[in-house]
This record gives structure tokens, sequence and C-alpha cells, in this order.
């Protein structure tokens, strides 16, 4: 669970950002150029059919994720939950197909489990006790799914450790995950300072 000190600091790092670069802009997200991002994205389009899929998206930002999503699988069933109220707002009017739900994932219990729950960049912010928390979300996102878990993280090898962003070697989380599940894939050929994990039931 997050603290309100851990809260206010990512809300506060997302909100100065679309002041300094628009919310539309992957800068606001510190996730570099559109093309960056889609790249990502693109890793998990290229996995799984997602189509008639419930999807839970964990704090995924200015809903690019979703729209993304949306355009390759129409039919996919969308769940977005955010702790930043702007997102949300703005979130609902683009997308009135998904669900979008203004809270804490930490400290949210889930009635129901989705098929895939995915996380792009919101395991990477730099807080206090940041591997408790980075863990438990891996275990709690793998325990709402049924069938598999998508993230990604920044590689320590090519990305510097800044007062906001923290990276991660793919061999610390690899075998964090292997107490979870031996059904593990791993992605790391896609940007020179990103790696995604997959995780399946």
């Amino acid at each position: 669970m997050l603290t309100q000190e851990q809260k206010q600091k990512i809300i506060n790092f997302y909100k100065d950002n679309i002041q300094n670069y628009w919310i539309w802009n992957p800068w606001s997200t510190w996730w570099a150029t559109d093309y960056t991002q889609k790249i990502r994205f693109q890793a998990l389009c290229n996995i799984w059919d997602l189509n008639e899929k419930s999807i839970l998206d964990v704090w995924c930002w200015y809903w690019a994720l979703c729209s993304f999503i949306s355009d390759y699988f129409p039919n996919v069933q969308y769940t977005w939950v955010d702790i930043v109220p702007e997102f949300i707002a703005l979130a609902t009017s683009q997308n009135p197909s998904a669900k979008f739900v203004q809270w804490d994932f930490t400290d949210m219990d889930f009635p129901q489990k989705f098929d895939y729950v995915l996380a792009s960049g919101v395991l990477s912010h730099n807080l206090s006790g940041n591997n408790e928390i980075c863990f438990g979300m891996i275990q709690k996102m793998f325990d709402l799914c049924a069938v598999g878990v998508w993230f990604n993280f920044l590689d320590k090898k090519n990305h510097p450790l800044t007062d906001d962003l923290l990276p991660y070697s793919f061999q610390e989380i690899y075998e964090y995950c292997k107490s979870i599940t031996d059904k593990i894939f791993i992605s790391n050929d896609y940007l020179d300072y990103d790696f995604t994990i997959y995780l399946y039931k």
C-alpha cells in the first residue's frame, strides 16, 4: 500500500509534466516519444490476442495504452485505474466504452478477476521502499489475472537512476517473478533501455 507521501509524489510528478509538456505528449509520462511508446505497446499486441478479453490497465496515465489496444482489438473489455484525477476525467470523455476508476491500485479490492492485467511504466517510480511496492504490485496483478500479466521496466544497464525514476536489472525482476510462476517470458530486444515481462497462469 502506498503512503500518502508516495501517492502525492506520483501525482505531483505527472501534474508537473502535464504543465510542462501538455497531456497528449508522451513526455508528460516521461516515455520520451510517441514512437518509443508505440514500440512498447506493440510488444504487447504482438504476443496476445486481446479481442473480447477483459483487461485491467494499472496506472497507465493518459490512456494511450487503452487507445492503442482498442485500435487493434475493438471488442476488448477495458478497465483502467489511476490515482491522478485529471487523467480520469479526460480519459472518461475520450474513451466512453472503457471503464475508468480513480483509486490507488495497491489499496483497492477488486470484486472480479480479469483475463489480463497490464502496467506500462508504473513500476519505474523512484519511491522509498520501492522494491516492496514493486513486488507487491506484481503479485497483486498476477492474483487478479485469469490468463496473464504484462509489465515493463527501465533497464538499469542503459538507463540512469534519477530522483523520479528507478531502473532495474531484468535478472532481478526475473528472480522475483520465479517465486510467483515458472511461466515467464522476457522481451528485451525492442529498446536499449527497456524490458518487458509476461507472466502466465
